[in-house]
């Protein structure tokens, strides 16, 4: 592994580490507020949709400035973004239902933005179990990238879960939906000029 690897991943690996420790400490400390469990889960969903959408971020940082190292970062982003909304969610089935099994289906029968939620999680969930070398060269790349494409739509799902939590739009969830769009325009132009008869082919 060459050294500037090592160092990135060993970045990658504290920048995912750090924010979890401090969520960690503020709660520990009474830290977070009245209602903390509730900022406790929103730290956790915001968190994790940012890493989500940072996973995204990487490859066409890496083609615009030519460079392989973005793309060193994109598998530890990505699991890091799975973690965080792993513990979203067992945060709000723990700390807001209590653990309660039949609490927790009724609410997911009856909140849209909980479906939602948890239809994003599940589409990250095949992701995250192939992100690894062996699972890709299992599966052939092009199956392994049409699988992975699902990340656009739990991104997607993500920011309009997000902006439902929200009684008005507040500024993650207008940060989270402007780099959205950005990345869904430089994907579709980007497919656009690779078509056939496109211009500049």
């Amino acid at each position: 592994m060459p050294p500037l690897t090592g160092i990135l991943k060993l970045m990658g690996l504290v920048a995912g580490t750090v924010p979890l420790a401090a969520l960690a400490w503020a709660w520990e400390t009474g830290q977070l507020g009245f209602m903390a469990s509730e900022a406790l889960i929103h730290w956790l969903g915001n968190l994790g949709l940012g890493a989500l959408l940072l996973t995204l971020t990487l490859s066409p940082l890496s083609r615009l400035t030519g460079s392989y190292l973005p793309l060193v970062l994109r598998r530890q982003a990505g699991l890091w973004a799975f973690a965080y909304l792993v513990l979203h969610a067992l945060a709000w089935s723990f700390l807001d239902m209590g653990g309660d099994a039949a609490l927790i289906r009724s609410e997911l029968a009856e909140q849209r933005h909980l479906q939602l939620g948890l239809l994003c999680l599940v589409l990250l969930a095949p992701l995250a179990l192939t992100s690894f070398q062996r699972a890709r060269e299992w599966m052939g790349l092009l199956h392994w990238l049409r699988l992975h494409r699902l990340v656009y739509a739990a991104a997607t799902g993500g920011v309009i879960h997000q902006a439902m939590v929200q009684k008005v739009l507040e500024w993650p969830t207008f940060l989270s939906a402007s780099i959205l769009a950005v990345l869904l325009a430089y994907r579709i132009i980007g497919a656009l000029r690779r078509r056939p008869g496109s211009a500049g082919t």
